[in-house]
């Protein structure tokens, strides 16, 4: 059993007349005894459809609102968007050194587990969503995260982004169809980018920003940053360019 209970927190006026809804919401998975925060951004005065659901998984110790520059806009042209926080301060830190692949696993499949419970409870909650093609988006461990979830569950998920993760390799397939935008402050582990070889075979797309630090693909990079960044997202999204 999932319940759900939270706030509306408040409206983002778009330069277009569509405004956007933002609340903040806790999911509690029972089974897992496990609180997930969330915030959602639905565009509630868009035109009744079945709305395709994106996921946005945040960083390590990020909240679930830090990446609004993407939700905000995303909503803004009919999507449902969902961020999630994946770790809380009750959890121990997650592991700094040694095999980070197999000490971390517990991390990314919680998160996993994470998405799952709230992709119920928003089908529960609000019945005109398309939850079988999912878009992921996932920054840095919610990248990770994100990866893993399209590793596990493949047939659920259209198009998966994440924004400079480094350690959960890239499944390397044509579907779902994957976007990995990449800052130029740290190297992703060993295995975890396709090669040219395996870009070619799948489709696979790798974007190579320079002079951009790791934590600036959140809300707190400069606008110009996150402009370009939100364009990349979109054309992706919009026409798997």
């Amino acid at each position: 059993m999932i319940t759900l209970s939270g706030l509306l927190t408040g409206c983002v006026r778009q330069k277009t007349p569509v405004t956007v809804q933002t609340q903040a919401l806790t999911v509690t998975d029972v089974a897992r005894k496990r609180e997930i925060p969330v915030t959602l951004y639905n565009a509630a005065a868009l035109p009744a459809r079945k709305k395709q659901l994106v996921i946005i998984s945040a960083c390590y110790q990020c909240g679930s609102n830090v990446y609004s520059f993407l939700a905000e806009k995303l909503a803004t042209m009919g999507y449902f968007v969902v961020g999630i926080q994946h770790d809380l301060a009750s959890d121990p830190p997650i592991a700094t050194e040694g095999d980070l692949y197999t000490l971390r696993m517990p991390a990314w499949e919680s998160g996993v587990q994470n998405i799952q419970a709230v992709i119920a409870e928003l089908h529960r909650a609000y019945g005109r969503l398309d939850t079988k093609n999912l878009i992921l988006i996932g920054h840095s461990m919610g990248g990770d995260i994100s990866m893993l979830y399209a590793r596990q569950y493949p047939g659920q998920v259209a198009k998966a982004i994440t924004l400079d993760h480094r350690r959960m390799p890239v499944p390397r397939v044509s579907k779902p169809a994957i976007l990995t935008i990449r800052a130029d402050e740290f190297e992703a582990d060993k295995g975890v980018l396709p090669t040219p070889a395996e870009q070619k075979k799948t489709g696979i797309k790798i974007i190579r920003m320079t002079r951009v630090k790791h934590g600036d693909l959140s809300d707190i990079g400069s606008p110009e940053l996150k402009e370009e960044v939100r364009n990349m997202v979109v054309r992706f999204i919009e026409r798997g360019q």
